[in-house]
Formats: structure tokens, C-alpha cells, sequence
């Protein structure tokens, strides 16, 4: 059975800590919550390659390939941030309590961070005119059709995110 996230949880996190109440409703369709027992390795049957997962309760330690090892707790500054990103790759990781873990596809959460930058960036705010180009590229991106859904299921979730400013 899946766990519930609290959307107060799901805001303490980076770099989704900049969406707005709105844009953390829609990703709560798209995390998944799973938890790992006490003296287990949560990573072992679960990688997380194209994810990025977060710790939400407990303790773990996390071993990288160059041999340095982390103690992440709950509530922390390293339990902010998605585990193992710009590191070396995981070799191991022990859950030192009962252990909460939080899986975000990492494409779609990419993609709903740049539109939200595209969203707003000083570029895009309206200058003077209600008719202006920025005024309706403003429109269109606060329109829902950027939303999860979209960015995950329709053509947008093959745009490279690297495009989006040529799009616009």
C-alpha cells in the first residue's frame, strides 16, 4: 500500500520548493511514497535511475562509488535535496530506522521547473500594453496547457527542456 505525502512536506523540497500551491497539487499525482524497513537497502531492488527521490522520515546511510559515505536524517538540509544527485553513483545504502522515501520522475519534474522559470522570468512579464507579445506569452503559459498532465502525456513531454525559450 502507498503512503499519503502531506503537500507541506512535498514544499520543503528542492528544487520543488519553488512551485506554487497550485503546481504541488498537480505533482502529488505524479510522487510516488514508498518505505523501507529498518537494515534494509531501499535502492537495491528499487534504482533510482530517472528519478529523484527525497528521504521524508527516518535515517539512512548512502555509500558512493568513490567510497565517501552520508548520513542523511529526515528534516535535514541533505534530505532537502534529492539523493545522490551531482555525486558519484550509489554502490549501497542501509536504512538505520524505518525509512520514508518520495520518487519524482526526474524528466517531468525538470520539465515543470523550467516552465515555471519560463513562467516567471522578468522576460515574460507583461511591460505596458494588456496586447503586448510578452503579455500573451504570459497568458499561455499560466493557460494549464503546461500543466503535469500535459508536460507528461502529450507532446510537450518530448520537448527537450533545453528548447522551451525557442518555443516561446
Amino acid at each position: 500500500m502507498q503512503d499519503i505525502i502531506d503537500i507541506r512536506a512535498l514544499a520543503a523540497l528542492e528544487p520543488i520548493s519553488s512551485f506554487s500551491p497550485a503546481r504541488l497539487r498537480e505533482l502529488l499525482d505524479y510522487c510516488h511514497v514508498e518505505s523501507a524497513e529498518q537494515g534494509s537497502d531501499p535502492f537495491k531492488n528499487r534504482p533510482m535511475h530517472g528519478q529523484s527521490v527525497y528521504l521524508l522520515r527516518g535515517d539512512m546511510e548512502v555509500e558512493y562509488e568513490d567510497g565517501n559515505r552520508v548520513l542523511i536524517r529526515s528534516g535535514s538540509e541533505w534530505a532537502r535535496h534529492p539523493i545522490g544527485k551531482r555525486q558519484p553513483e550509489i554502490r549501497s545504502s542501509l536504512a538505520l530506522s524505518k525509512v520514508q522515501l518520495l520518487r519524482v520522475n526526474d524528466d517531468l519534474l525538470d520539465r515543470m521547473v523550467t516552465w515555471d522559470q519560463f513562467a516567471f522570468h522578468d522576460d515574460v512579464k507583461p511591460i505596458s500594453s494588456k496586447d503586448s507579445p510578452e503579455s500573451a506569452v504570459k497568458k499561455l503559459l499560466n493557460s494549464g496547457m503546461f500543466s503535469a498532465e500535459n508536460l507528461s502525456n502529450s507532446p510537450f513531454a518530448h520537448l527537450p527542456s533545453a528548447n522551451i525559450g525557442k518555443l516561446l
